[in-house]
């Protein structure tokens, strides 16, 4: 019966992993019903485990390996949370949409690109803790809102990402350079 926010990136500084953990840290003492699950491994994996031990946060918080089934894992989360300082586009976020799970996210490069901001997810201008938990908590609290973001995302990744939009829109620009 608990809510899932899940995350699924490499641990390595770049993607801000004890970020991530601070903002599950900051939600789980407001959402008792909330557990969080993070697939990957990497240099900062060992700082995790600490930052967990240090927060109490054993019971609350898994870091398993990358698993072979991240579409499955995907579907399962409430809310996918991505704290990346930087990225080209966060594919992890078009896949978790493409599945039906809203996305909180924040972020330079093409993050805030990734999502429908406010229908499929949402964009977190302040990489802040705070700001983050503040976030995960509305669309933990609002059923309704996180359900319309979750119909709403695999329509979105076709209509934004799919092979038919990227062929189109290179076809598009061979014939107006060619014009």
């Amino acid at each position: 019966d608990a809510l899932l926010v899940g995350g699924m990136f490499r641990l390595s500084s770049e993607k801000r992993p004890l970020l991530w953990l601070e903002v599950a840290a900051l939600v789980a003492n407001r959402q008792k019903d909330t557990v969080f699950l993070l697939f990957g491994e990497g240099s900062i994996g060992l700082a995790m485990q600490g930052f967990i031990d240090q927060h109490g946060l054993g019971g609350r918080v898994s870091i398993l390996p990358p698993t072979q089934h991240s579409a499955l894992a995907l579907a399962a989360f409430d809310v996918l949370l991505l704290t990346s300082q930087w990225e080209g586009t966060p594919n992890v976020a078009i896949e978790a949409q493409a599945v039906g799970t809203p996305v909180v996210l924040t972020g330079g490069g093409g993050a805030s690109e990734a999502l429908a901001a406010a229908r499929t997810g949402l964009f977190v201008e302040r990489a802040e803790a705070g700001a983050m938990a503040q976030a995960i908590l509305r669309l933990l609290a609002d059923d309704r809102q996180r359900l319309s973001m979750a119909a709403a995302g695999p329509a979105f990744v076709e209509a934004r990402f799919s092979m038919a939009k990227m062929l189109d829109t290179t076809r598009n620009l061979y014939e107006s350079a060619f014009r």
